[in-house]
């Protein structure tokens, strides 16, 4: 079956841990567009990224008070806003124990990478470089960040960047892995290739109900986008200042 492809990247190779400054790191390379606005640039070591885009990015920050996702206006806030839902880990475990306390190698964070097929963007959206996406695309990438809440949890989807300051438009959503039972696991949210399968069969059904021609097939080779490997993230991680 035909259709435009679709990314959606939870690669574990750029999953954040508890301790040190790994959750400020992250924040700040992915909310940067908060940054330049607040008239604080940082340094970014992504060859990816033109910094002249940046401020077309849009980053938000879930609202506990408001229960959904709102305008971000600092890094800090999207901190703060991952660290609030991350202080609730309780719980129970699969076998209905009480959960143990999380440590500075607890997986508190799994990033979630997604974007539409970059021929579909220059059909439909040429000139998103220079004016941003239009409303069709706006229409699209919300659909995929409503798909997303609803399969792993509207609370845990704490922060989400639209980036449009790399090669083609994407989200970058933080994802705190917490389970229905308030444990956070990534083990057990990501429990394996059959989910992956599951998530990612579910957005492209998702999708075409939306409009958009997704293949129910996963598209692989020269459109889809490379991943971001733990070797690089852990030198961009670094190189943030």
């Amino acid at each position: 079956m035909g259709g435009y492809s679709m990314q959606c990247d939870a690669s574990p190779a750029a999953k954040v841990h508890r301790g040190g400054s790994h959750l400020t790191k992250w924040a700040q390379h992915v909310a940067r567009d908060l940054d330049d606005r607040a008239g604080t640039p940082r340094k970014h070591a992504n060859q990816d990224i033109d910094r002249s885009r940046t401020l077309l990015n849009e980053t938000f920050v879930f609202d506990d008070e408001a229960g959904h996702l709102v305008p971000a206006e600092s890094v800090q806030q999207v901190v703060d806003s991952i660290n609030a839902r991350v202080e609730q880990h309780g719980g129970l475990t699969p076998s209905g124990k009480k959960a143990r306390a999380l440590t500075d190698d607890s997986v508190i964070l799994r990033p979630l990478v997604m974007s539409l097929d970059p021929e579909w963007v220059e059909e439909h959206n040429p000139d998103w470089k220079e004016n941003g996406l239009n409303d069709e695309s706006k229409r699209l990438h919300v659909e995929m960040l409503r798909y997303v809440s609803g399969f792993f949890g509207v609370e845990n989807v704490r922060a989400a960047s639209l980036h449009l300051d790399e090669e083609t438009p994407q989200w970058q959503i933080a994802l705190v892995p917490m389970t229905e039972r308030g444990q956070i696991s990534q083990k057990e949210v990501f429990s394996g290739p059959t989910m992956l399968k599951q998530m990612h069969r579910g957005l492209r059904e998702h999708m075409r109900e939306a409009g958009y021609d997704a293949s129910l097939e996963n598209v692989t080779g020269d459109r889809s986008r490379k991943r971001f490997t733990e070797k690089t993230f852990k030198r961009e991680m670094r190189k943030v200042d």
